[in-house]
């Protein structure tokens, strides 16, 4: 795949989501990763090109996306005739490896963007794998009336400053809600009917980078949405060129007993550990639930 054609479409993925700052790559010859996280919200994006990019064959880092959407779309690069090369270490293996991104409208403009190699790539911008499997209960394709629902209802809660809107499954329906105060004042509306959801748990994610990875269903090949059974969300976005996958740790969690543990992550192990906790936690509350039941079961007549 071309490195211009291959970059402005993972600028354009990965900027929708806030505090996405650099991206790591792992190319080889027959396929190419990508990976990045915000660790201060708790967003990990994995991608997978569906070719691989020209010449990035090994590891290495991009710093300031931004900065790289901006130089992808100034005066002179915008045009048909621009090109993008990777010019340096084929290997990405060196200490100090990388090279840089070359850029040339072919008209005597250029530009050229640094990138880092495998050693501050692995030092600067890895993203810790998921040690614990995950089994997603709830998976479905959001339609284009659950959506405009969702932008509705979060445009309307504006004034109330609620910025998470809570996920729960009734009768196999995903339904979403807003409400204030764990409960007092709540909207719910239909988001995606005969899903086939099976969790119990309802669990708050944030809104606006929902509605952000959303707002690509239009332009793209296919969207789709699960959530695990510990509140991971995933949502995964076909673009065409490459698959895109968001995960989202719930900013709420509650419980059983509508008990509201609001928390903010500092990092990645943190999270993954307080939705481990959280979800232990549920499962305990549900066997007390039971076994409360079941004391208070009277015997049966001899």
């Amino acid at each position: 795949m071309e490195v211009i054609t291959a970059f402005k479409d993972i600028v354009d993925h990965l900027l929708i989501i806030k505090g996405i700052e650099w991206v790591r790559i792992e190319g080889a010859s027959k396929s190419c990763t990508l990976k990045t996280m915000d660790k201060k919200a708790g967003f990990v994006i994995d991608i997978t090109m569906n070719e691989p990019i020209e010449k990035m064959n090994g590891t290495f880092g991009i710093h300031d996306i931004a900065h790289l959407n901006r130089i992808l779309r100034a005066p002179g690069f915008d045009i048909p005739t621009a090109s993008v090369q990777f010019i340096g270490s084929e290997s990405g293996k060196e200490k100090w490896g990388g090279g840089f991104l070359h850029f040339d409208n072919g008209a005597g403009q250029t530009y050229d963007k640094s990138i880092v190699g495998k050693y501050q790539a692995d030092g600067q911008m890895n993203v810790p794998g998921l040690r614990q499997p995950f089994q997603f209960d709830t998976a479905f394709f959001p339609d284009e009336k659950g959506i405009e629902l969702l932008k509705y209802w979060h445009k309307e809660m504006q004034e109330f400053d609620v910025k998470n809107v809570a996920f729960l499954n009734k009768n196999g329906n995903v339904i979403c809600r807003y409400g204030l105060s764990c409960g007092r004042q709540n909207y719910e509306f239909p988001f995606k009917r005969s899903a086939g959801a099976t969790s119990q748990v309802i669990w708050e994610f944030p809104t606006e980078p929902i509605l952000a990875i959303l707002n690509l269903y239009p332009t793209s090949k296919s969207v789709s949405i699960s959530i695990s059974d510990i509140g991971l969300m995933k949502i995964d976005v076909d673009s065409g060129l490459a698959n895109y996958c968001y995960l989202i740790v719930p900013h709420q969690q509650v419980g059983a007993m509508q008990e509201c543990k609001e928390y903010r992550p500092r990092s990645y192990a943190e999270i993954i550990a307080h939705l481990i906790e959280g979800r232990k936690r549920v499962q305990e509350n549900a066997l007390k639930a039971k076994n409360a039941a079941n004391d208070n079961t009277p015997p049966a007549k001899r």
